[in-house]
C-alpha cells in the first residue's frame, strides 16, 4: 500500500551546471515533485506552493489574495508538472476549497509572509507528485550553506515573463545579521522568521512567489523557505527573502489539524 511516508523529501539529487527563479536552470523533469503551480481556471499560473499533505498546500501569504474560490469554478492547484505547454500525463489540477492566511500577515513588511491551501480532494501520490518533509520547529540552518530554490518564474533580470519549464537555482544562505543590514539600506527591516539567499548571479523573482526553498539535509530534502520578496527588478547580486519554515510550523500544522 502506499502511504504519504512513502512520498516525502524523495527528490532526485541535481547537479548544477550553469549559473544561468533568474539565471536558474532548467531541472531535471519532476526531481521537485512537491513543488506546485497556482493558477487561474483557465491555467494561467501567478505563484507556486508547496504540497506537504496530500490536501494541503503551503504558498506566500500574499499570494493568497490572488486566488478566486467560486460556486462556477475556482483557481486551481497544479501537480506533478514540469513544462506547462506539454499535456503531461503526470499532471493533476485540484480546485482550492479554502485559504487560511497567517493572522500575524503584515503586509507592507511581509512578515508571517504564509497561508495554506486547502485542495477539495487529495492528491494522488506518486513519483512524480509527493510531499516536502518540512523544516522542523526551531531548525536554524548555518549561513553559506547551498539550498536550492525552485519555479517558474521570471528567468532573467527585469523580465515579465515567466518560464514554461521548471527551473533550479542553488542559493547561498546568508546570516540573519547581514540580511538585516542589507535590507535596512532600503527602509525595511527583515525580522527573524525571515531567510536571505542569493545575491550571486541566481535568486528567485515575479511568479516564484509561494514556492519552496529546498535544503539538503541528513540525506533528504527539507522544504526550509517559502518564496516571499526581494528586489523589485529582480537585481540578482541582492538577496531574495524567504519565510522561514521552521518558524511557522506552528501556524502550518494547527490549519491542517484544526480544518482537515
Amino acid at each position: 500500500m502506499v502511504t504519504g511516508l512513502d512520498y516525502i523529501g524523495q527528490g532526485q539529487l541535481v547537479s548544477y551546471n550553469s549559473p544561468r527563479v533568474v539565471n536558474g536552470e532548467t531541472a531535471v523533469p519532476h526531481s521537485w515533485p512537491w513543488q506546485v503551480s497556482l493558477q487561474g481556471s483557465y491555467g494561467s499560473a501567478y505563484c507556486g506552493g508547496t504540497l506537504v499533505r496530500d490536501q494541503w498546500v503551503v504558498t506566500a501569504a500574499h499570494c493568497a489574495a490572488l486566488i478566486f474560490i467560486g460556486t462556477y469554478g475556482s483557481d486551481q492547484v497544479g501537480l506533478g508538472m514540469h513544462d506547462k505547454t506539454l499535456p503531461e500525463s503526470s499532471r493533476q489540477l485540484i480546485d482550492v476549497v479554502a485559504v487560511y492566511v497567517h493572522p500575524q500577515y503584515d503586509n507592507p513588511d511581509r512578515s508571517h509572509d504564509v497561508a495554506m491551501v486547502k485542495m477539495a480532494t487529495p492528491a494522488i501520490l506518486n513519483d512524480q507528485v509527493s510531499l516536502a518533509c518540512e523544516a522542523h520547529e526551531g531548525w536554524e540552518f548555518p549561513p553559506g550553506m547551498e539550498c536550492v530554490v525552485t519555479g517558474w518564474g521570471v528567468t532573467v533580470e527585469g523580465g515579465n515573463r515567466g518560464t514554461n519549464i521548471l527551473q533550479q537555482a542553488p542559493l547561498p544562505l546568508m546570516s540573519d545579521q547581514d540580511c538585516y543590514d542589507l535590507y535596512q539600506q532600503a527602509g525595511l527591516d527583515t525580522t527573524s522568521d525571515m531567510q536571505c539567499a542569493g545575491g550571486v548571479g541566481q535568486g528567485a523573482c515575479n511568479g516564484d512567489s509561494g514556492g519552496p526553498l529546498n535544503c539538503y539535509v541528513n540525506n533528504r530534502w527539507y522544504h526550509m523557505g517559502i518564496v516571499s520578496f526581494g528586489e523589485a527588478n529582480c537585481d540578482t547580486e541582492i538577496a531574495s527573502v524567504f519565510a522561514k519554515v521552521s518558524h511557522l510550523r506552528n501556524f502550518i500544522d494547527s490549519t491542517i489539524e484544526n480544518f482537515s
